[in-house]
């Protein structure tokens, strides 16, 4: 667990390697903390291409800013390096 900081908001990211076969990350906004994460990325595979996203039913949508920050992290955390 660490947290990064989106727009002056510290956003909590929850790192689950090898969860039956999928690397994880979570993304918890410190404004809608109460419900949980807001934002999972989950892949099965090492191809960044397979990556899927889940928003939780909980937040009314997300910010496509949010989403566009969280994805770079995601892609930079869970795609492999050269």
């Amino acid at each position: 667990m660490r947290y990064e900081e989106f727009n002056g908001r510290r956003v909590q990211v929850i790192d689950f390697d090898d969860v039956s076969g999928e690397r994880v990350l979570e993304f918890i906004d410190s404004n809608t903390e109460e419900v949980g994460a807001v934002l999972a990325v989950y892949n099965t595979s090492d191809e960044w291409a397979n990556a899927k996203v889940s928003i939780s039913p909980r937040v009314d949508g997300v910010s496509v800013e949010f989403m566009d920050w969280a994805l770079r992290l995601a892609q930079r955390t869970m795609a492999p390096g050269p």
